[in-house]
């Protein structure tokens, strides 16, 4: 997190006039501050001193990443709030919670409004500090912190949070409008607009009437219940977001919550890292990091790379299309010519959209392989922090908890490190988002099933044809996991760019031949009528997912120690 100051310009030049530096022998951590009122020249107790490489400057730059626009002007004379900030850092009261400003925001409440994601900077620039501000209320706990940089943009944040809380909401959506949209097809209030095509079943041809309405009324519906997810939330969670919990407005009310957020970590019950390859980079993502840790050894810390949502999305999309692409296919070609150019239509409708996702993965996988790095050769003093007195005060609590400030870096290459590779999302697919990318396949199945219906196919032929391309669907499940975990082992960029598209062409011919096999399966499967080999081949679609599962099991267990030494 990158809090933006409004700090008073000269507010420490009377406590620090003639001292460029602090040494600090002794730190008392168990002193508690005292919140009354304090003379300047009094910044804490005598017996305890804190260390500190800064040089005062009276200059505090307001943010760490570019912003446009000029900076807000700050107070240039000393005012009595400004012996807050020393007095929390000379009593090492780094982590004490201030229940009187302690404020949050309902999650669902966050994500209604798209203010809160652009920049404290911004925010300030519209005058609309006091609204977002009350946004949030009192509280004495918090569900979830969210720990986050604002170099990153905010609807990557957006998304993410959108769809690890709204996608039941989603497939919830999404079944409404399927039914809807079966029943209309099923009664013909809505009839498909393209010619009759012929599917064959059973070595028999099926005159079926296809259309585009299903599938894009139930995708409409999904993403729909996504977006209207923060209306209609099915839990409350209270969480801190750093701009509408701290008072971007009043100089005084910015400054007593921005050092109090250690306190906010202790009263917390999760950190929820919205990861991004800045992340590591600021000083006080790191605070926040390892200040929850210390103030909950064994509290839920959540990694949550902003890749993931971003490239499930994207696959959703992507899957859409292509399902979309294929009805057109077979509802405006005959079936010959179907035949006769099979293996062209597919190479068209699938393999290059995967090749350009793929490209477009493994890209978004490098930002892991960043994380890695940045844990293996991370050094506090690299870190950004323009502000010099906010370095001096996380620096005094890191020296405090750690005795010294080699003592954390080799925490955080080796304990930290693989803590949080341990805690980095699976490389396959999760669950959730593969039943939304999948839905697509759903759509068309029960459309194709409705359509073969109406055409008058016997009820032996609709659960033939229904089942058989269930059970492509687990097939296609399969190919999505290893899409996403081939991704994650062949990230790393080639030496050349012609290497690195080598390396994509490589993977997306794996997938390909998967997919290949698995259509060609299924369309030999309902076109003959050989039951022995049917029900084989539901077994053997049934046992697919369990072993793939098991098989990532086992390459998580061994991840975090290879990933270790992967960079």
């Amino acid at each position: 997190m990158f809090p933006f100051h409004r700090c008073a310009m000269g507010a420490e030049h009377c406590c620090c006039k003639n001292a460029a530096e602090i040494h600090a022998e002794v730190i008392n951590s168990d002193v508690r501050p005292s919140f009354s009122q304090q003379s300047e020249d009094d910044p804490g107790p005598s017996n305890v001193n804190v260390a500190m490489d800064i040089s005062f400057t009276d200059q505090l730059a307001p943010v760490e990443e570019e912003e446009s626009g000029p900076s807000p002007k700050s107070p240039t004379s000393p005012s009595a709030f400004s012996a807050f900030r020393w007095r929390k850092m000379t009593e090492m009261s780094h982590m004490e919670s201030d229940y009187e400003i302690m404020r949050g925001i309902p999650l669902h409440r966050a994500l209604q409004h798209s203010e809160l994601w652009t920049s404290p900077h911004e925010i300030q620039r519209r005058n609309r500090s006091s609204g977002v501000w009350a946004l949030s209320t009192k509280v004495s706990s918090y569900d979830m912190f969210l720990s986050h940089t604002w170099k990153t943009k905010g609807r990557w944040k957006v998304l993410a949070l959108m769809m690890q809380t709204g996608w039941p909401h989603a497939l919830l959506a999404w079944v409404v409008g399927l039914t809807a949209m079966l029943f209309l097809r099923a009664f013909d209030v809505i009839s498909g607009p393209w010619a009759t095509s012929s599917t064959w079943i059973d070595g028999t041809p099926v005159p079926v009437v296809l259309g585009p309405w299903t599938i894009i009324s139930a995708g409409a519906f999904l993403v729909a219940g996504l977006l209207l997810s923060p209306y209609l939330p099915l839990k409350t969670q209270v969480c801190f977001l750093d701009v509408a919990c701290i008072h971007q407005g009043r100089d005084d009310m910015f400054e007593r919550g921005l050092y109090t957020i250690g306190g906010c970590l202790t009263a917390t019950k999760e950190l929820r890292v919205l990861y991004s390859p800045e992340y590591l980079s600021s000083l006080w993502c790191v605070f926040e990091l390892v200040g929850f840790r210390k103030a909950h050894p064994e509290g839920k810390l959540t990694i949550s790379p902003l890749f993931v949502e971003r490239s499930a999305a994207i696959c959703a999309f992507v899957m859409w299309c292509t399902v979309l692409a294929v009805t057109a296919g077979i509802g405006l070609t005959d079936s010959s010519f179907r035949k006769s150019y099979l293996v062209v239509l597919f190479i068209a409708v699938f393999l290059l959209p995967v090749i350009l996702f793929l490209h477009a993965l493994r890209h978004s996988y490098r930002e892991k392989g960043r994380l890695i790095f940045d844990l293996n050769s991370f050094d506090v003093n690299t870190l950004v922090c323009h502000s010099d007195f906010d370095r001096a005060f996380i620096l005094s609590a890191i020296d405090a908890w750690y005795g010294s400030r080699e003592a954390f870096k080799d925490f955080v290459r080796s304990d930290l490190r693989e803590e949080l590779l341990s805690l980095l999302p699976s490389p396959h697919l999760p669950c959730a988002y593969a039943a939304l990318i999948l839905s697509c396949l759903v759509t068309w199945i029960l459309d194709l099933s409705v359509c073969l219906y109406k055409a008058g196919a016997d009820i032996r032929i609709l659960a033939r044809n229904f089942l058989a391309y269930l059970a492509f669907i687990l097939w296609s499940w399969c190919a999505f996991n290893g899409l996403f975990y081939l991704s994650d082992r062949t990230s790393e960029s080639g030496r050349t760019r012609l290497l690195d598209w080598f390396k994509t062409l490589g993977v997306a011919g794996v997938i390909f031949l998967w997919e290949v096999i698995s259509f060609a399966v299924v369309v030999g499967v309902t076109r003959q009528s050989d039951r022995v080999g049917f029900f084989c081949y539901l077994a053997f679609s049934m046992m697919l997912p369990f072993s793939i599962l098991d098989t990532f099991k086992v390459c998580r267990r061994h991840c975090p120690k290879q990933e270790a030494t992967r960079l």
